[in-house]
């Protein structure tokens, strides 16, 4: 994921200064830092989740096989995510 995230600041840098200054070069900006951002919380949090399943009993085989959609070994008490709110 740090490359796709330095991949598009770099873009983003290359067509910022080819275009020059302007609101939509503030905004790209402003956007592709936002993204950096975003995805390193989403790692700390994937961690977090990590832990807690590590916590729970779950080895890191069995969280890599729920993370990839390969297993549920929650079976039946994993929870209704039809219910959450989107």
């Amino acid at each position: 994921m740090c490359n796709v995230v330095t991949d598009r600041i770099d873009q983003a840098e290359r067509m910022c200064r080819a275009v020059g200054p302007c609101p939509t070069n503030t905004d790209l900006w402003v956007a592709v830092t936002e993204l950096g951002d975003v995805l390193t919380h989403l790692q700390r949090l994937e961690t977090r989740m990590y832990r807690l399943a590590i916590e729970q009993g779950y080895t890191a085989k069995q969280w890599s096989a729920i993370k990839s959609g390969e297993s549920d070994p929650a079976g039946s008490t994993a929870p209704d995510t039809t219910a959450w709110p989107s």
